[in-house]
């Protein structure tokens, strides 16, 4: 009886997943089917703000692995990519003690765009300092911040700037 109760609980725990690890596998499916990064350049059609890419990076990122041990990977991502004004993280609420995650920020949405299939987005914006995130299973991922509370800065002059957001919670380093 007791082999059947063990065989029971390890079946229903290799066909079940928790969310997390269910997204682990279709990021993993989306890297994997990536056709890669393609050039940016013909696809700017801004004068003023930000372009860039959204990559999620995964895996053993470890530059000590040597050759033929790390799996790091990074690929392009299609993701909704948001702009608030200059945040600090005591505007954000943090989603469960998370320093990369929020529910959500208490200043203003500017602008939001997504990335296409090769990770690409651009966003017109006035000179000014800003917060980037990424909505990542529905909270705003960001992962950086400028020494002084600041979330994801940037700042924009004038023109044009590249601005890449990398997402690599699943990456080890």
């Amino acid at each position: 009886m007791k082999q059947i109760c063990f065989a029971a609980l390890i079946s229903l725990f290799v066909v079940s997943c928790d969310k997390l690890d269910c997204e682990e596998h279709s990021v993993v499916d989306e890297c994997t089917k990536s056709a890669g990064f393609a050039p940016v350049e013909p696809k700017i059609t801004v004068s003023q703000g930000i372009y860039g890419t959204v990559q999620f990076k995964l895996g053993n990122c470890m530059p000590t692995a040597g050759p033929g041990r790390s799996d790091c990977r990074t690929c392009p991502v299609k993701r909704k990519v948001q702009i608030y004004n200059y945040s600090l993280i005591t505007d954000a609420v943090r989603s469960m003690n998370s320093t990369v995650f929020f529910e959500r920020l208490n200043t203003k949405l500017i602008a939001e765009t997504e990335s296409d299939a090769n990770g690409f987005f651009q966003v017109t914006l006035q000179p000014g300092t800003y917060t980037m995130v990424v909505v990542e299973d529905g909270k705003l991922y960001a992962n950086s911040g400028d020494g002084q509370g600041g979330i994801n800065p940037f700042t924009v002059v004038t023109g044009i700037r590249n601005v890449d957001m990398r997402i690599d919670y699943k990456a080890v380093y």
